[in-house]
């Protein structure tokens, strides 16, 4: 039974230009709008007509007081974060002003995770069924990807030293790290990782035994500290005494990359005594030799990569407090690759920017400004996103190697690219319950910070909301390779911001068994499987054929076909696409016509056949290839090879400490960067830079100011 706080009568509702009138009714997680019901034709029965809007989905509401002599209504504008836009006209004023003071007590910061809708939702029988806190097993996953106790070793083992999440307070409790590192040799590591996020297994590829890692950033710092026991530590996280005996490739585009060099025939580590408990590591009897009688290297002869989410200017910054990106002097079995994806806050004034686009949806129902649209560049943003999935899935499916992912602390781009990649490479996350464990494991577990960056309480950025819409793009793309729907991932961003459910509540594993989330709330899990008829996509197609174009197990993103999700916008898709979709018909329109004006008989009939859903065809750029420009500079910024070092006594160096950095900086080819004056305007300095990257930002728009 809802208890009913306050009864408005006589209430308009304007929403996309069309009124509606109605009683407004306040509960204690609601706000109710009820107009008159309608006359189904078909059955001739009435059917009610409400509207629930649940207080945290309210981003912003504004009161507008008229006096009563004026003769005109009060009225209290919402805008939703499901992007719903209405107002709502009051003949009372003081109703009004009651009104407004009732909402915002409660969709402004509650200060209390305890007032949450979460912790007084009462779920329905066919919910409670479903038990969907205990759907993801860590366990289990990894079993799934072949990595077991009771299982072969494939060089990985499960570590519980993070049991009582004491080893690292924001990791999950069970960590997959390399067989031949000891806890003792990765308590040194941690170290030298900001929060102690060493480089651990998320996914291991099934057929070439390749691997994702991901971690937060080094303490390199402008002294440029190492630490020989995080470098064992990637070293074997890039080890595969297995890929020898892995199947072919998916594909033939297998030629090594023009950025990746020969490397020395041996690891040139000064380890420390912590790291002699690993002599196996470095032992005589793991080499393997090559026809010439040249010792293999595992990773010299494939190209494994680091990826740095973040601008390569923006690591390099953070140098000045004692972090910033890896020295590949150090770690010469991989290649560096900067991604160019923003930090956090440039990402929600992105945001903010389609919102001021839309931001008249209750008063008109004309099309938004396609001009402010394109200003926001949040599709840009998306593609960047999607292209530097695209490279670690291509590295890791296509070019079998190994691949480390991290931006600052790790929780916010790392978890986009690293879910988003293992989506484009296993079919498994790309069903229901596998995209469920997607998201358990690379953002729940991992520790991305729902709670901050959602702002229930405080702070609000997009980060898993950009997540979803990428995700909505592949979806787009590859319609039949999905068992969801495009209005399961449109519910599940709802649901992020409800509030109804315990799953996004808080930010880590630890401080959600802490609160015992698990039984003082539901899973939105439940809500989700007890609907899985609403949620499954009648298009799907299971079939997997490496043969068969448009069944490969890897999909990738066509990046010239990035749209706006305009379901979640409550827009049409010719109100949102209809330019771009224009703009990229004439566009080809004058490619063919060139084409066809200065090919030749022998270009023609050389074509090659090509499929835009075959992994070869994805835009992605790859090392030493020249990526294709979609929106602007590519998201590879920069690759960063291995180099030999050359002798530098630093007591000759008048710079001291700062010549480190920029010694570091002259090894770094910056690609799309074009130069670092592009990158950053002329008042902006090193120091604003790391506040971006550390310092977290409330929002720009209050709820009810």
């Amino acid at each position: 039974m809802v208890d009913i706080r306050q009864t408005i009568e006589d209430v308009t509702a304007v929403a996309r230009g069309e009124t509606t009138r109605g009683v407004l009714r306040l509960t204690d997680y609601h706000i109710v709008f009820t107009a008159p019901p309608v006359t189904d034709q078909s059955t001739g029965k009435e059917r009610p007509r409400e509207s629930w809007i649940a207080y945290p989905m309210i981003a912003s509401c504004e009161f507008r007081p008229t006096p009563t002599a004026t003769g005109r209504d009060s009225s209290l504008r919402l805008r939703g974060r499901d992007f719903y836009f209405v107002m709502l006209h009051l003949t009372d004023n003081k109703a009004a002003q009651d009104a407004y003071n009732f909402i915002r007590a409660r969709a402004c910061r509650l200060g209390n995770i305890d007032k949450l809708h979460a912790f007084n939702y009462h779920a329905p029988k066919p919910e409670r069924a479903i038990k969907g806190w205990g759907l993801y097993d860590a366990k289990a996953e990894f079993r799934r990807q072949g990595i077991s106790d009771k299982l072969h070793d494939r060089g990985w083992r499960i570590t519980t030293m993070n049991k009582d999440y004491s080893f690292s307070p924001t990791y999950p409790s069970l960590l997959v790290v390399p067989t031949k590192i000891s806890d003792h040799t990765l308590r040194y590591a941690s170290n030298h990782r900001t929060r102690a996020r060493i480089p651990t297994l998320t996914y291991l590829h099934p057929v070439n035994n390749c691997s994702i890692t991901r971690s937060s950033q080094p303490r390199v710092g402008i002294t440029g500290n190492r630490s020989p026991q995080d470098e064992a530590l990637v070293a074997a996280c890039f080890s595969n005494p297995y890929f020898q005996e892995a199947a072919p490739s998916l594909s033939p585009d297998t030629s090594p990359s023009s950025t990746q060099q020969d490397l020395p025939g041996k690891f040139d580590h000064d380890l420390s005594d912590p790291d002699r408990t690993e002599p196996e590591l470095l032992s005589p009897g793991d080499a393997f030799f090559d026809d010439k009688g040249k010792r293999i290297i595992f990773g010299a002869q494939q190209h494994n990569l680091i990826i740095d989410a973040r601008p390569a200017i923006n690591s390099m910054a953070m140098q000045v407090v004692g972090k910033g990106s890896e020295n590949m002097e150090y770690y010469k079995f991989a290649t560096k690759a900067y991604l160019n994806i923003q930090n956090i806050h440039v990402m929600r004034n992105s945001l903010n920017k389609v919102i001021n686009a839309l931001k008249d949806g209750d008063i008109s129902n004309g099309p938004p400004s396609q001009e402010q649209l394109a200003r926001s560049d949040w599709l840009k943003h998306i593609t960047g996103v999607l292209d530097g999935s695209a490279l670690i899935a291509r590295q890791v499916g296509i070019q079998h190697s190994h691949v480390l992912i991290h931006c600052s602390d790790g929780w916010d781009r790392t978890s986009q690219l690293s879910a988003l990649s293992q989506l484009m490479l296993d079919p498994y996350y790309r069903t229901l319950d596998g995209f469920i464990v997607l998201i358990e494991k690379d953002w729940l577990s991992f520790g991305h910070m729902f709670h901050q960056r959602s702002g229930f309480l405080s702070h609000e950025n997009p980060v898993f909301h950009q997540f979803l819409d990428a995700v909505y793009q592949l979806h787009r793309q590859h319609p039949t390779r999905f068992e969801f729907n495009e209005r399961f991932i449109r519910r599940l961003l709802y649901h992020l911001y409800s509030c109804q459910y315990g799953t996004f509540l808080l930010n880590n594993e630890k401080q959600r068994k802490d609160a015992g989330l698990h039984e003082r709330t539901s899973s939105v899990w439940d809500y989700f499987l007890s609907r899985r008829e609403m949620f499954t996509n009648p298009d799907y197609d299971p079939e997997v054929n490496d043969h068969i174009r448009g069944k490969e197990r890897l999909i990738f993103p066509r990046l010239d076909e990035v749209r706006w999700w305009y379901q979640l916008f409550n827009r049409t898709d010719k109100e949102m696409n209809g330019a771009l979709d224009a703009a990229a018909a004439a566009a080809d329109r004058v490619a063919k016509a060139v084409q066809s004006a200065t090919a030749t008989p022998h270009s023609v009939g050389s074509a090659p056949d090509s499929t835009a859903g075959s992994p070869n065809q994805s835009g992605s750029p790859q090392p030493g290839i020249t990526p294709s420009k979609t929106f602007g500079d590519t998201v590879l910024a920069g690759v960063e090879v291995p180099r030999v070092p050359e002798h530098h006594d630093s007591r000759v160096d008048s710079s001291g400490a700062i010549g480190n950095l920029t010694r570091g900086v002259s090894g770094i080819g910056l690609g799309g960067l074009g130069g670092l004056e592009n990158e950053v305007s002329p008042d902006t300095s090193a120091v604003s830079i790391v506040e971006q990257e550390m310092t977290p930002m409330g929002v720009d728009q209050k709820v009810a100011q």
